[in-house]
């Protein structure tokens, strides 16, 4: 759906269709909504109208009865049978009773008939005046009965003596039922408090028993029907819907309030009430119908109308979006289309004018003219168009005006770099004589530093095994100075045991001259004892002069020893200077056989440098020569350059 009259003519006829729909369906669901109240509302009133006529002839059939057990003469146990006979026969006629009768308190009648088990009869026995609902005989003969107590002697409230049992006809609440209507189709029905129909147009229903509860369990049609007279036995008013016999029919369910939990129904078939709203829905959907026709004809005309220009509109954009501003726009309205056409025609013509202008701007400047001024106002984006035009204008007119400065300044300055270049031509080659002489200098010296670099290198190991001897000898001193010390604790140690041994020659030498006394205290006996002591005496004396002796060689060797430590202690504190002295000459030597070694490659470098440097000046000669020539070239070009700006007419700023 690409078309503008489609879209408005599906989106205007969805909105009517939808528009339309709501109302109906609104207008129906009111309607529908409306009726049924008003019809639940009728049904209601008379439903209720109806119970309440059904109570006040419940209670007039009560009142007769009740009325009834307060004669003396039936509750009087002297009284004849004819008698009592008599008085219920006046009374069966006057009240239209089929039967009416007395029972005594075991339930027997006057006529031998046994009432104890029915319902009525014990109701009555307790007091209470009871109407019980219809009930159909072996016969088939519908009937009702109500029971009233029969009091002792007619006072009421007093002594139940027996019981007054009035039978009634079965249509006695058929015929209260068959007089109620709604409409044309409208009935009115009773069941009692077990859902049995007890009154209702066919009898026939009556007489069976009908019980729509019961039968919903075979026939699911009574289903809605039974659920509604289940909610009505439980003492709410209901309204509702139901299926009976193919034909959908509305019901209302309100309890007789003077009954034993009796409920009444009302109903009437829904399309008796339901045609008229019907027969406006329709016709409310035939109006919505024509609405949308008619609706649908004047938003075609209208669509055709407003979507005519928009055409026109549509292909010149188009025509523009291709490049073709030569197109006419003939729609001329106040409203905003008509508006939106002038402001096309505007933009077309402005744009036209704009492009004409540019066009001839750029004409003139393709044929070198660039003295120009724009006539037609450039307003909106184009005025960036305008601002565009200006400054390429300005902007070319300095830079070719900048070229033609250039131009002269540079054939000047190619005069001047072609004088240049041949002096500086001249200059290399003198040069390059100059850095030859100086090369083959810087090699001679390069020689002879390499020479004393290979002189200090060889300086340099030899002092190296020098520094390596001398090191053998200081720790050769060394082991000396520590055997010398090694010999100087050990006669330390020899003076010691020569210390113990004088000791010994001491002790030994009291001990023979104690030996001696004690010989000589023993007389001739210790002569031999004496003889030993003299020659252990003189043992010990010879042990003390060896001692002595001993002694006396071992302190000499110990100042010999001394003398040495302190002699060799001298010799290795020389030889550590020595040492010391040589490590500072080695580091010297060293230092100047790395000096020596940078100077050679720093003069290696130089004569690098120097090569080079011949090279360069070699090549700065011949460039200078090329330089002169590319000079004069360039010097020809710029008087070319010159001319060809000399064509453009620039706009002087």
């Amino acid at each position: 759906m690409n078309s503008i009259k489609k879209k408005i003519l599906s989106i205007t006829l969805i909105l009517l269709l939808v528009s339309l729909s709501v109302v109906s369906i609104v207008f129906a669901t009111l309607s529908l909504n409306g009726t049924l109240n008003t019809i639940q509302t009728i049904m209601g009133e008379t439903a209720k109208t109806a119970a309440k006529a059904v109570d006040n002839r419940i209670l007039s059939a009560r009142n007769v009865v009740q009325e009834l057990g307060t004669i003396n003469r039936l509750g009087d146990a002297e009284a004849s049978f004819e008698n009592k006979r008599k008085i219920l026969d006046s009374k069966t006629e006057k009240f239209n009773l089929v039967d009416l009768t007395v029972t005594d308190l075991n339930g027997n009648s006057l006529e031998n008939v046994d009432y104890s088990e029915k319902n009525y009869f014990q109701k009555a026995l307790r007091g209470e005046t009871f109407v019980a609902a219809p009930e159909t005989d072996s016969a088939g003969n519908v009937t009702m009965h109500v029971a009233a107590p029969l009091w002792k002697d007619g006072l009421y409230d007093t002594e139940i003596v027996g019981t007054v049992i009035a039978t009634l006809p079965g249509t006695f609440l058929s015929d209260i039922t068959n007089k109620i209507q709604v409409g044309e189709t409208g009935q009115c029905y009773l069941i009692d408090n077990q859902g049995t129909s007890i009154a209702d147009n066919d009898f026939e229903a009556v007489k069976s028993q009908s019980n729509s509860i019961k039968n919903a369990d075979k026939d699911k049609a009574l289903k809605e029907l039974a659920e509604l007279e289940q909610k009505a036995l439980k003492g709410d008013s209901c309204f509702g819907s139901m299926k009976f016999g193919g034909v959908e029919k509305l019901v209302f369910l309100t309890p007789v309030s003077d009954s034993d939990g009796w409920v009444l129904g009302v109903t009437v078939e829904k399309k008796e009430f339901m045609k008229i709203i019907y027969e406006q829905i329709i016709v409310c959907i035939g109006i919505s119908v024509v609405a949308l026709a008619v609706a649908a004809v004047m938003m075609i005309s209208f669509a055709t109308k407003l979507v005519k220009p928009i055409k026109e509109i549509e292909g010149a954009v188009y025509e523009v979006s291709q490049g073709n501003f030569e197109v006419d726009i003939h729609y001329h309205s106040n409203d905003e289309i008509g508006k939106m056409a002038d402001s096309m025609r505007n933009m077309l013509s402005s744009t036209r004018e704009i492009i004409s202008d540019t066009s001839s701007a750029l004409e003139q400047m393709a044929k070198g003219n660039f003295d120009l001024h724009l006539e037609v106002e450039y307003v909106g984006i184009y005025k960036k168009i305008e601002k565009s035009m200006i400054d390429i204008i300005g902007s070319l007119s300095q830079t070719l005006g900048n070229i033609k400065v250039s131009a002269e300044q540079v054939n000047l300055g190619a005069e001047q770099v072609s004088s240049g270049s041949q002096s500086l031509a001249q200059g290399s080659v003198e040069q390059a004589s100059s850095i030859e002489e100086l090369a083959a200098s810087i090699n001679l010296i390069s020689d002879q530093i390499k020479d004393n670099a290979d002189n200090a290198n060889r300086a340099n190991e030899q002092s190296a095994k020098v520094e390596e001897e001398l090191e053998h000898s200081n720790v050769q001193m060394n082991r000396m100075m520590t055997a010398m010390g090694d010999i100087s604790e050990k006669s330390t140690e020899i003076s010691k045991i020569i210390k113990a041994i004088e000791d010994i020659a001491f002790q030994t030498n009291i001990l023979a001259l104690n030996a001696a006394v004690e010989a000589a205290r023993a007389g001739s006996a210790g002569k031999g004892f004496a003889v030993v002591a003299d020659e252990v005496r003189n043992l010990a004396g010879k042990s003390a002069e060896a001692a002595k002796d001993t002694t006396s060689l071992i302190e000499d060797t110990v100042r010999a020893v001394e003398e040495g430590t302190n002699i060799a202690v001298e010799t290795a504190e020389a030889i550590r200077t020595v040492v010391q002295n040589t490590e500072q000459v080695v580091k010297a030597i060293t230092e100047i056989a790395k000096a020596s070694a940078e100077q050679a490659a720093s003069i290696g470098q130089v004569t690098i440098g120097l090569d080079q440097i011949s090279a360069v000046v070699q090549s700065n000669s011949a460039t200078a020569e090329e330089s002169a020539a590319a000079s004069e070239e360039l010097s020809g070009q710029s008087n070319i350059l010159n001319d060809e700006v000399g064509k453009f007419r620039l706009k002087n700023s």
